[in-house]
C-alpha cells in the first residue's frame, strides 16, 4: 500500500512539474563566483553539493521545489544568499520570507554584510528623491564599474534599503522600487504577501523556518510572479515531523548540509534541578561570562506570571535580576513589545551594550550573536524538544 502511495505520488509530482511554467535562469555569471570568491572562508564539502543541486535546479525551466534542512550554523544563509544571486544575475529579483521581524531584521543584516565584503553593494546616495531613483542607480552603478546588488527591508513596521542611510527610504517609495525592478532582493515577512505588494521580475523565493508557515501561505509567495512559477528554496534548521511528512508527500526534494563549519563550538547541554545551590551555581556562571567579556540569554517560557501556570517569567525575572546583578547591564525582550522597542534591545545587545539578555522565544530563530556564550533555560519542560533545538543553537 504505501509502495502504491508513493509511486502516485511521484506520478503526481512529475504532472505538476511538467504543467508549471518555471525560469531556466542563467546559472553561467560572474554574480555567484563574485560572491564565493570573496567569502573570508571556503564553503564546507555540504555547501559546495547544496550550490551544485541547487544550481541543476535553476538551470531547469522547471520550477524547484527544494527544502535546505541543516543544524543551526551550517551555513544555510550563504547557500540561500548563492541561490538568490543566481537570480539576480539573470535579471529576476529574489525574495526572503521570515516569520518574525526579529529574523527578518536578522537576514537583511547578514545579507547586506555578506555582499559589503563580497564588494557587491552599492554606494549609499543621499536623502530618498523618488523621482530622480534612474539617475540615483545610474551614478552609483559608474562609481565602480562593479555589479550592485540593492536589497531591501520590508516588515510590518519598517522598510529599508542598503543604497541609502537608515530611515531615509519610505515605505511607499520601497514598495514601488520593488514593483519597478529598482531592488534586486527583498527580505521581509508577511508583509511580503500583503496585496497592493507587486514584484518586477520574482524568479527565485526563499522561506527560512518553513514549519512556521502554511503551506497556502508559501502559494502566496509564490504567486506575486504572475507569468510563471518563480523557484522556491525552503530552509529549516529543525528535523520535524511536519517536514518529514511534506517529504513523504513528495512535494519537495531534499538537500541536507550535514557538516558544520570549521572551528564551531559543540555546545554543552547540563540539567541542572532548581534549587538554591544549583541558583547560585547559575549566577556565578553569568558572572563568570560577563567578565570574560561574553553575553548571555535567559529564556524564560512566559511574558508575565500566570495565575494558572506555575513557570518563569521574563518580566519577573529580569526585575529579579536586577537586584541580583546591580552591575550587570540587563535587557528584556517579549513578543509583546512594540517593534521599535524589540529592535532598540537587539541592537544594544548586538553592539554589547548589553551583558545579560532576559527572553521569551522570540529569539528562537535566527538570531546571530556571536558573543553569546551561553544560555540559560528556566522551566525547560514548558518547550518542545525542537524549540529547545532552535534555542541551544544561539550559543556556540
Amino acid at each position: 500500500e504505501l509502495f502504491r502511495l508513493e509511486v502516485a505520488l511521484a506520478m503526481q509530482k512529475h504532472r505538476q512539474v511538467d504543467l508549471a511554467k518555471g525560469v531556466a535562469h542563467d546559472v553561467g555569471g560572474e554574480l555567484v563566483q563574485a560572491f564565493v570568491g570573496a567569502l573570508p572562508y571556503e564553503l564546507t564539502g555540504a555547501q559546495q553539493r547544496a550550490v551544485a543541486e541547487i544550481t541543476t535546479d535553476l538551470a531547469s525551466p522547471h520550477p524547484m521545489h527544494r527544502l535546505l534542512q541543516g543544524e543551526v550554523g551550517s551555513g544555510k544563509t550563504v547557500v540561500a544568499v548563492a541561490t538568490l544571486l543566481t537570480a539576480v544575475q539573470g535579471g529576476y529579483q529574489g525574495a526572503v520570507m521570515a516569520p518574525t521581524e526579529v529574523l527578518a531584521e536578522q537576514h537583511y543584516l547578514g545579507i547586506r554584510d555578506l555582499l559589503e565584503s563580497a564588494g557587491l553593494a552599492p554606494p549609499q546616495a543621499g536623502p530618498a528623491a523618488p523621482e530622480g531613483m534612474e539617475s540615483l542607480f545610474a551614478d552609483a552603478a559608474e562609481d565602480d564599474g562593479g555589479p550592485h546588488v540593492r536589497i531591501a527591508l520590508l516588515t510590518g513596521s519598517r522598510a529599508e534599503v542598503n543604497f541609502l542611510p537608515p530611515g531615509e527610504a519610505k515605505r511607499s517609495d520601497v514598495e514601488q522600487w520593488i514593483g519597478d525592478g529598482s531592488v534586486d532582493l527583498v527580505v521581509g515577512t508577511h508583509a511580503l504577501i500583503q496585496e497592493g505588494l507587486h514584484f518586477h521580475m520574482l524568479g527565485v523565493a526563499v522561506v527560512d523556518e518553513q514549519h512556521r508557515f502554511g503551506v497556502y501561505q508559501r502559494v502566496q509567495l509564490r504567486e506575486k510572479a504572475d507569468a510563471y512559477d518563480p523557484d522556491l528554496l525552503i530552509m529549516t534548521a529543525t528535523p520535524i515531523p511536519r517536514t518529514l511528512a511534506m517529504t513523504l508527500y513528495g512535494d519537495l526534494d531534499v538537500t541536507v548540509l550535514d557538516e558544520m563549519p570549521p572551528g564551531r563550538t559543540p555546545v554543552a547541554t547540563s540539567h541542572l534541578v532548581p534549587n538554591t545551590r544549583n541558583l547560585h551555581r547559575v549566577h556565578a556562571r553569568i558572572r563568570n561570562e560577563v567578565g570574560a567579556g561574553r553575553q548571555v540569554f535567559i529564556v524564560c517560557p512566559l511574558v508575565d506570571d500566570s495565575d494558572k501556570l506555575e513557570a518563569a517569567s521574563a518580566t519577573a525575572e529580569y526585575e529579579r535580576l536586577q537586584g541580583v546583578f546591580p552591575d550587570l547591564r540587563l535587557g528584556l525582550l517579549h513578543g509583546q513589545l512594540r517593534p521599535r522597542d524589540k529592535d532598540d534591545v537587539m541592537h544594544r545587545f548586538r553592539e554589547r551594550e548589553i551583558d545579560v539578555l532576559v527572553a521569551t522565544t522570540v529569539i528562537d530563530g535566527g538570531i546571530d550573536i556571536p558573543n553569546a556564550s551561553l544560555m540559560v533555560i528556566e522551566d525547560a519542560d514548558r518547550f518542545g524538544l525542537s524549540q529547545l533545538h532552535q534555542l541551544r543553537g544561539r550559543v556556540g
